[in-house]
């Protein structure tokens, strides 16, 4: 267990089949320690040890390891808060099965694989909680740098290496892209007249009518205010001013927030090898 703390230390990244067969490992112990004739000779030698601490700790181990195994395909927070609460539970148990085991450890020393088999435990067990929570904490600041926390729209950060990786796609194999920009009309008077909160909660409503109004292979960005810009792969300007049309048109012919109609005006581009960001 010294290793494995010594390997999260260092900043190497725990794999998920290091963990499974980590996992494997401590059912295997649990379950052969449970079998062997000693844990019942140790319940009636000793009487503050008795085999239900160890049934008490394999309940609670069984029990996180299905959340960790739902928490793998549903990453919530409802998830991850039983998951740290489980892992307490673990700890306790393991932690008096432990006090209790010394007592033993120190009379024979035969009996040293039961405080093994609950170090393995614990140790495991703070393994699988930090990285759970390295992940998630990892996921969430990731997407904070990457996107917008109004819109939840990539933002202008990540529009920067958007463009000039498609860019340079282009350029590489001859293949066009399109630029669409555009912002929305008068959206000071929108602000002015009804508030920043109504004018925030337009642009989160216009940002999604935008997004199904393209197709999945377009990304689109917020890189200001009002400001947005949606890049347009393998195609050139004759296909994206129709999609910037239809654009146009939904937000148009749509309703927002507190019935409010809003238009945007757009601007339409293509790529050629002579041309940088800044030309398009």
């Amino acid at each position: 267990m010294i290793g494995v703390y010594s390997r999260f230390v260092n900043g190497n990244f725990i794999s998920c089949s290091f963990l499974s067969n980590l996992t494997q490992e401590t059912d295997l112990l649990i379950e052969s320690f449970l079998m062997n004739n000693e844990v019942n000779q140790l319940g009636e030698s000793y009487d503050d040890l008795k085999i239900e601490h160890i049934k008490d700790i394999e309940s609670k181990w069984h029990d996180l390891k299905k959340y960790l195994i739902a928490y793998r395909h549903n990453r919530t927070e409802n998830l991850l808060e039983k998951i740290i609460n489980k892992s307490e539970d673990c700890w306790k148990a393991s932690d008096f099965a432990v006090l209790k085991a010394q007592t033993i450890t120190e009379n024979k020393i035969s009996r040293i694989k039961f405080l093994y088999i609950i170090l393995s435990v614990l140790a495991l067990n703070t393994l699988i909680v930090i990285w759970v929570v390295y992940s998630y904490v990892r996921k969430n600041l990731e997407f904070k740098a990457s996107h917008d926390s109004l819109t939840g729209l990539f933002n202008r950060h990540s529009y920067e290496k958007f463009i000039e990786a498609e860019l340079e796609r282009s350029i590489r194999y001859k293949h066009k892209f399109s630029l669409i920009l555009f912002d929305v009309d008068f959206f000071k008077n929108i602000n002015d007249t009804y508030g920043h909160k109504t004018g925030d909660i337009i642009l989160k409503e216009l940002s999604q009518t935008v997004k199904n109004s393209i197709r999945k292979i377009d990304e689109i960005f917020r890189i200001g205010g009002e400001e947005f810009a949606i890049i347009i792969p393998e195609t050139g300007i004759d296909i994206s001013s129709i999609i910037a049309e239809k654009v146009r048109e939904d937000v148009e012919n749509n309703s927002f927030y507190k019935d409010i109609k809003v238009t945007i005006s757009l601007g339409v581009a293509d790529s050629s090898s002579e041309k940088t960001i800044s030309d398009i």
